[in-house]
């Protein structure tokens, strides 16, 4: 989940113009859509164990939350798309740490 954080701030970077590396928001993009494929993998069934954040309710109603990221699913490089798609990115991640995540 770092890994997502990490990519969807390079993006935000971009498209804010606090960087100017709008070639490699595709790059970040596409990493995102292989990083959602494995996310279900990240929480299996058991992995509760240690300080994850992780709240049950992942294990309970699994269907919810493989829905919560798979809504990040995004693969473009069209910059004029970019600012909306992000804006979904973050309407996913905030619903998914409300769902899903302790709070801190």
């Amino acid at each position: 989940m770092k890994a997502v954080g990490g990519h969807t701030g390079a993006i935000a970077s971009v498209v804010k113009g606090e960087v100017a590396f709008k070639e490699d928001v595709k790059g970040h993009a596409h990493a995102l859509v292989e990083l959602a494929k494995i996310a279900g993998k990240v929480f299996p069934k058991g992995s509760h164990e240690g300080d994850t954040g992780a709240l049950p309710v992942i294990w309970e109603k699994p269907d919810a939350f493989k829905k919560s990221y798979g809504a990040f699913v995004a693969d473009t490089g069209d910059m004029g798309q970019i600012g909306a798609a992000l804006g979904g990115l973050g309407k996913s991640c905030k619903g998914c740490h409300d769902d899903f995540r302790k709070k801190k």
